[in-house]
């Protein structure tokens, strides 16, 4: 259907959904889409509007507020604003977009990864794959060629990937490199005690910016790490050695027998004796 917004040149387009129950407590789901050409005057501001939106800036710039700061989206940045909040947007050179709106059951926990090291405005390196799914929300609503909700969560899903991916990508060639020597010391001490403070030294950071480093470069906090790092060498040795759990447990790290297995069940959702005896 054409735009009628005020501000919204005639040649745009908007197409609305209406999700069904699966959709809303399984899938993402998307609640409307369009292809916008905005008047040199066109601004937007709202407290809230419930959902969260991805808007792929075609051609032109725009002022995006949100989050009480300002911010400039670009020709081929893609913008992320999670629309619960206060938040306003405005033309600054002739502007077109392809947007979506979007919902659905694991959205918040999306949107907590997407705003943990970006301010929601995405330069990506190779922005293709996340434009082409981003066009081929819209053109499925706007052609009724594919609606079918568990492609279009696929699409949204493909978007938001490629978005917590490319987003949290250090630019220069030292890209990583706490996490790198970090989890590398890790792998070799991993029955020594490994406190922060330990880590931290070994790449001649505070523990504090350590801490950040490190769960912004590999996505896990170093403590998750070092949990998930011990239980996957305790699944490698019950399946391949003959140790037992007790031994097992000191190779890994844990400090004793009943830590080792209340760690094990808590993360793999069954004790040390049952994965061993369990067939692959």
């Amino acid at each position: 259907m054409k735009a009628m917004e005020s501000g919204i040149k005639r040649n745009s387009e908007l197409f609305f959904t209406t999700p069904s129950n699966l959709a809303k407590n399984t899938f993402f789901y998307v609640t409307c889409t369009g292809h916008f050409y905005y008047e040199p005057t066109y601004q937007l501001s709202r407290d809230t509007y419930n959902s969260y939106l991805i808007m792929y800036i075609k051609r032109g710039k725009a002022k995006i507020s949100y989050q009480q700061k300002q911010y400039i989206a670009k020709e081929g940045d893609i913008v992320y604003i999670n629309c619960y909040y206060p938040h306003a947007y405005e033309v600054v050179e002739e502007l077109e977009t392809i947007w979506f709106h979007y919902d659905g059951i694991a959205a918040s926990a999306y949107d907590r990864a997407l705003l943990e090291n970006s301010n929601g405005i995405f330069c990506l390196e190779d922005s293709f794959p996340c434009i082409t799914y981003i066009e081929k929300i819209y053109r499925a609503y706007q052609k009724l060629t594919e609606t079918n909700e568990a492609v279009i969560t696929t699409y949204i899903t493909m978007v938001l990937s490629e978005l917590l991916r490319q987003g949290s990508r250090e630019s220069s060639e030292n890209s990583n490199r706490v996490s790198k020597i970090a989890m590398r010391y890790i792998q070799d001490h991993l029955t020594k005690d490994l406190s922060i403070k330990t880590l931290a030294k070994q790449v001649a950071l505070s523990e504090y910016y350590f801490a950040r480093t490190f769960k912004k470069e590999c996505g896990y906090s170093p403590h998750e790490y070092i949990v998930k790092t011990r239980i996957t060498k305790a699944k490698e040795l019950l399946k391949s050695s003959p140790y037992a759990q007790k031994e097992i447990a000191r190779i890994c790290g844990f400090s004793n027998e009943s830590c080792f297995v209340t760690s094990f069940k808590k993360n793999t959702g069954m004790t040390p004796g049952v994965f061993r005896d369990t067939i692959v």
